[in-house]
């Protein structure tokens, strides 16, 4: 059906100039930001081969790329944690079970879609870590282009102390530049 009124949504499923039924219902279900075990949002999920399997019984195959597109054209955060301090990029970082090419393009696509490469995880970690060099290597991400002089800014904070669990830095900051500082922890 050929949308005149209704939002426009093009992704790898719809073509070019149709409307999606789909869309409206996907982009509910984004914004109310449901959480699963241990916090998990739906882009943790995207990003998991656990979600494969309900039972016995294998749904789709999961981690998918599409999946992941759509949810971000949606609105998706790419930079959202779970109780654990466990971002998306840390997420599939931690995945034993995939394959380089799959944690290459899984990382290309969270970074191509506002994940931080220098977003840290539960263990001070992050994707510039040696240990994650060959996932950077193969994604083909230009680190340069996607780490800002914001992130080294919040970096630079951070290092002399004014970290988000300060309270004298809580008092004068707005609570979006003290998830900015945490995330770079």
């Amino acid at each position: 059906m050929v949308a005149s009124e209704r939002r426009l949504v093009h992704t790898q499923f719809v073509p070019a100039g149709y409307w999606s039924p789909c869309a409206p219902l996907v982009y509910r279900l984004v914004k109310l930001d449901p959480r699963v075990h241990r916090g998990q949002s739906l882009i943790h999920l995207a990003c998991s081969p656990e979600t494969s399997t309900v039972g016995r019984f294998v749904i789709c195959t999961f981690p998918n790329v599409n999946v992941l597109s759509l949810l971000f054209e949606l609105g998706a955060d790419a930079n959202c944690a779970d109780v654990d301090g466990q971002r998306p990029i840390g997420h599939v970082l931690a995945q034993r079970r995939l394959k380089s090419s799959e944690h290459a393009s899984l990382v290309h696509t969270l970074v191509k879609c506002g994940a931080h490469l220098d977003a840290t995880n539960r263990n001070s970690l992050t994707i510039l870590y040696k240990r994650f060099h060959h996932v950077l290597l193969e994604s083909r991400v230009q680190i340069l282009d996607h780490v800002t002089l914001a992130c080294h800014a919040a970096r630079v904070a951070n290092h002399y102390g004014l970290t988000a669990s300060n309270p004298s830095v809580q008092a004068y900051l707005p609570n979006n530049l003290l998830f900015f500082l945490q995330m770079h922890q």
